[in-house]
């Protein structure tokens, strides 16, 4: 066979054609997809249900605006709105957040000192301790003025 001619026997692709996918493949992958929706949703529905059994008083907000709602779109609009929130940020669906530097080193600065981090460097985010840092989520203390449904109402009683 003369070089570069193309057996005809020859299952591998070449570049104008597409790649093939297994019907298994696609099967399994389906699979993944379903189950991870299904995972991440019931998860987080565990961890409503845990810290609104930890808070009745919330609890019992909740269900009071439940009753209220006559439509959809207002449903997303107080205590459920909040409690989605707020469960979110305590049990974020991602933990660790990756990213990587590739090719090239990124300067940046934090209060005039500046850094460069490395090419091909990978960098976690630590997406649970920025959801938790009293910093930017400070404890909430409702005054006598103060009326529910708080923005967020806060359900880690840690601070």
């Amino acid at each position: 066979m003369a070089q570069g001619a193309k057996d005809p026997s020859s299952a591998a692709s070449t570049d104008s054609e597409s790649p093939q996918t297994s019907p298994g493949a696609v099967f399994g992958n389906i699979f993944v997809f379903i189950k991870a929706r299904y995972e991440t949703s019931a998860n987080t529905l565990k961890d409503a249900v845990t810290l609104l059994a930890c808070r009745p008083d919330i609890q019992k907000a909740l269900r009071a605006d439940l009753g209220k709602t006559k439509s959809s779109v207002t449903i997303l609009d107080g205590y459920v709105e909040a409690t989605v929130d707020e469960t979110l940020r305590l049990y974020t669906l991602l933990p660790i957040f990756p990213k990587t530097t590739r090719e090239i080193p990124h300067s940046f600065s934090i209060s005039s000192s500046g850094y460069t981090i490395p090419a091909d460097t990978l960098i976690l985010m630590n997406t649970s301790a920025t959801h938790r840092n009293p910093k930017y989520w400070p404890a909430a203390v409702p005054t006598a003025g103060d009326g529910p449904p708080y923005r967020v109402p806060s359900f880690d009683r840690s601070h």
